[in-house]
């Protein structure tokens, strides 16, 4: 088929996914790697039409290398991390939304500098290897990924409160004077004027502590 195909992208699919919940792990993925790297595909993923699984992700896939002329890396077939195939994903693309607000264009810009400041460390030492883009990655999750995960945690927290609850947050809020806009400053609000609220908001304060 390669030799037939030329620069034709091609993905090496393992179908049927689903059949692992009744029948076990049955790949030898080190198998998988070298035939991969023997054949010049682009990788490997598993899908299943059963469960919906990975079949819109593989097509897109295939898209990708044909629109960017994509080569394989030997050895790689995790489709999972934010600089595959030599591109680096920022802003909503990279999931670097936040949670809460649903904004995003302060860490899109910030991203932006750091995969900027990546890719001149690239060009400048010729080196497009998985360890040097990686550190795009890093920096990033170091700079506001935590911030990220906080803000989803207390999203998830807001999200189970009663409607009392939530109206109670409001009226704590109306007349206000912030100084600074921030989770711990929410916080010190909605305790100062509703004092019964500590309880439903300690969750909250422990998320705050740990990040």
């Amino acid at each position: 088929m390669r030799e037939r195909s030329g620069n034709i992208p091609i993905f090496l699919v393992g179908n049927k996914s689903d059949l692992k919940e009744t029948i076990g792990e049955t790949i030898n993925y080190d198998k998988i790697i070298r035939k991969v790297n023997e054949h010049n595909l682009i990788g490997y993923i598993e899908t299943s039409a059963l469960k919906d699984k990975n079949v819109v992700q593989l097509f897109k896939n295939l898209s990708l290398g044909a629109l960017f002329d994509l080569k394989p890396r030997l050895g790689e077939i995790d489709i999972n991390d934010h600089f595959r195939f030599k591109i680096l994903l920022i802003g909503d693309a990279a999931r670097q939304v936040d949670p809460i607000t649903g904004g995003g264009l302060t860490h899109c810009l910030e991203g932006g500098k750091i995969a900027g400041e990546t890719i001149g460390k690239a060009i400048d030492s010729q080196d497009f290897s998985k360890e040097c883009l990686s550190e795009y990655e890093a920096l990033w999750k170091e700079a506001f990924g935590k911030k990220i995960k906080r803000n989803y945690m207390v999203k998830e927290i807001l999200l189970d409160m009663e409607d009392k609850t939530l109206n109670m947050l409001a009226d704590s809020l109306k007349d206000f004077k912030f100084e600074e806009i921030s989770t711990l400053g929410l916080i010190k609000a909605l305790v100062l004027k509703h004092p019964t609220l500590l309880m439903k908001l300690r969750p909250l304060m422990k998320v705050t502590k740990d990040s």
